[in-house]
């Protein structure tokens, strides 16, 4: 499926807006049953539209209504793998989407259900069991520091969290070992990528950087590469450096990024300037 938040970042409100009075005549809550994969993903464009220009009531009903549309294709198309792939989909909007409270972990529920999902899938998409416990892991983090607590969840669901921290480097290991073997390159990038956030939550810098140049090894080999997807991840390499005090090597790779959207063109001058951005940041802190 089309990435449609990144379709639409770059968007004027009135480019969306228009982009959006196209989908309109075709986008239907209703029914639930019966609808097609092409169906599906007019509907996930059309609520990110939605939720890019801040109508996030209108886009919350489209989300709502997704969910029994996606459950309504899976069980029609048991065997293919787009259906597994909107409910991936669906949940990581759930997931950000879901306010927690301090009392309990509300996402639990659906955390068993991606890992349950995965872990017993298809073979080529066991890796978004992985990313969803390292995403599992940094969802209880953040709870934690907004007061949450571990002792308010009961002894399986504490197990289950312990689980997906302890098993994730092995899994994570083997998953990117199966998509290099299938030359499933794609996946390997996200994988990396998802690895570097783990660790920098536990506080691993070099581990981190370690994951986000493999990423840069593979991404050339991605479907619709282009050379700016290289440059993100510069970036984020960069970004690590200059977190971490290494403020002439994070420069170098701000100025690696910033040369490659500089050659792309015009269309990414915005991404020039918030490169120049981080570079600045960067000057002033080596200054203190």
């Amino acid at each position: 499926m089309r990435d449609f938040e990144a379709l639409y970042h770059d968007m004027a409100p009135e480019e969306v807006e228009e982009a959006l009075a196209e989908l309109e005549p075709r986008i239907q809550l209703t029914p639930t049953e019966g609808r097609s994969a092409k169906e599906i993903e007019s509907l996930f464009e059309y609520m990110q539209g939605l939720s890019t220009l801040n109508r996030h009531a209108e886009a919350a009903e489209v989300f709502t209504a997704l969910r029994g549309i996606i459950d309504d294709y899976r069980h029609r198309h048991a065997e293919a793998v787009d259906g597994l792939e909107y409910f991936y989909e669906w949940s990581t909007l759930a997931l950000k989407l879901t306010p927690e409270s301090r009392s309990t972990f509300v996402s639990m529920p659906l955390y068993h259900e991606l890992l349950e999902t995965f872990d017993n899938g298809p073979v080529a998409l066991r890796y978004r069991g992985v990313q969803a416990r390292a995403q599992l892991v940094r969802h209880v983090e953040f709870w934690l520091d907004k007061n949450g607590s571990l002792e308010n969840l009961s002894e399986e669901d504490q197990a289950f969290i312990k689980a997906a921290r302890d098993e994730y480097e092995a899994l994570h290991e083997a998953a990117v070992d199966d998509c290099v073997e299938r030359e499933d390159f794609l996946p390997v990038v996200r994988l990396y990528r998802n690895a570097a956030q783990f660790y920098l939550l536990q506080q691993k810098p070099n581990d981190a950087i370690v994951c986000l140049k493999e990423a840069v090894e593979y991404v050339a080999d991605t479907p619709d590469y282009h050379e700016t997807d290289k440059a993100d991840l510069l970036l984020q390499i960069g970004q690590v450096f200059l977190g971490y005090t290494k403020f002439d090597i994070a420069l170098r790779y701000f100025d690696q990024a910033y040369k490659i959207y500089e050659e792309a063109g015009e269309d990414f001058e915005i991404q020039m300037y918030q490169v120049e951005g981080w570079m600045d940041e960067a000057r002033k802190r080596m200054k203190k």
